[in-house]
């Protein structure tokens, strides 16, 4: 009886080897957030004095010390979750920061999710990038939506030209910036104005 193989193509291979070597880095060698933190943990304390924490659950679960089974990430997401937000945060650590990088986290992995396929983001597709589009619009304010969806974009983009992705992701968010009526000058003054006549 003859062995059956499996082809698996160069690009699945390097993918799943990149995304590996990723989470090494960050788990191994980043210090960004806090030195001393456990990586398995849910619940990150920052050793920053203006940051406050990172917990890595389900994106409709509040913040809160006790976390309970099945409010944790997707276990086969959870380490890219944690490895992305450690290298991002390293870049620029502020608590607008910590919160933008969640929203994004959390929202990839409900969509995976809310399609019922794999959280593998070596698997990233645009139709989960578009299913998490949705969710943010549903989720927040249309300011806090375009900024999850901003931060969707960069990380579709990172883990493109990271190689972190089976696929190219030339993907952008449908969400718009909303209209800012808190601006000065003469056309600030009419848009008040406006607003108090209706």
């Amino acid at each position: 009886m003859s062995a059956t193989l499996i082809f698996t193509p160069k690009a699945v291979l390097t993918a799943q080897k990149n995304l590996k070597e990723f989470i090494r880095l960050c788990r191994d060698e980043l210090t960004a957030f806090n030195p001393n933190l456990e990586w398995d943990d849910l619940f990150w304390a920052s050793d920053i004095e203006s940051v406050s924490q990172a917990q890595f659950t389900k994106l409709d679960v509040g913040i809160r010390r006790t976390v309970r089974p099945g409010d944790e990430l997707d276990a086969q997401y959870i380490d890219f979750a944690k490895a992305y937000f450690r290298y991002h945060f390293a870049d620029k650590p502020t608590q607008g920061k910590v919160g933008r990088l969640m929203v994004a986290i959390k929202l990839l992995e409900k969509a995976f999710i809310t399609l019922e396929v794999n959280a593998d983001i070596t698997k990233l597709t645009a139709e989960v990038l578009d299913e998490a589009d949705e969710i943010v619009r549903d989720h927040y304010s249309a300011g806090a939506a375009y900024h999850g969806g901003a931060h969707l974009a960069a990380l579709a983009r990172f883990v493109s030209e990271k190689g972190i992705s089976e696929n190219y992701l030339d993907w952008s968010s449908s969400l718009r910036r909303a209209r800012d009526n808190n601006k000065t000058g003469i056309e600030g003054k009419r848009n008040r104005e406006k607003e108090e006549k209706e």
